[in-house]
Order: structure tokens, then C-alpha cells, then sequence
């Protein structure tokens, strides 16, 4: 793999003001992907991961779901011919 991308300048403030936070007070954020509780001095680190997990579950799902629409046509194929005789 080549050198991983930089995170955006937006994001980075994001961090910033992330852990600038957990300084004052180390309090639980509330993750919008997930709905868990995230301490505020890991939340940044948190969000990263989550996001991550999240676009390969979407993947994972559209895989499958092509998958299954596959096994469908090919049943159907099968009981087709089968039909016809």
C-alpha cells in the first residue's frame, strides 16, 4: 500500500477541538454513527474507527445483497427449465 491519505483540514480542527475538550473535562460524547457513549479524550480516535466500520459494513451488505439477488435469478433459471419439460 502506498503512503495512507491525510486526514481533512476540517476533520483535523475537529481533533483539535476534540481533545481540547478532553482537556477541560474528560466527559462521555455521544457517537451519531453508533448512538455509544465515547469519552471525549478517545472520541476523535473513536470517530475515525466508526466511520471505517460503518463504510465496510455498507459494502458488506451491498455485497450480499448482489450475492443474493444472483442465487435468486439462478433459481429461478433453474425452476424455469425445469418447468419447461
Amino acid at each position: 500500500g502506498g503512503p495512507s491519505p491525510l486526514p481533512s483540514r476540517s476533520h483535523l480542527m475537529f481533533a483539535a477541538w476534540a481533545s481540547d475538550l478532553a482537556m477541560s473535562v474528560d466527559t462521555d460524547l455521544l457517537c451519531p454513527r453508533c448512538h455509544k457513549c465515547v469519552r471525549a479524550s478517545i472520541y476523535a480516535d473513536h470517530e475515525v474507527r466508526c466511520s471505517m466500520l460503518c463504510r465496510m459494513r455498507k459494502m458488506r451488505e451491498q455485497h450480499a445483497y448482489q450475492e443474493q439477488a444472483m442465487i435468486d435469478s439462478l433459481q429461478q433459471q433453474r425452476a424455469a427449465a425445469f418447468s419447461c419439460r
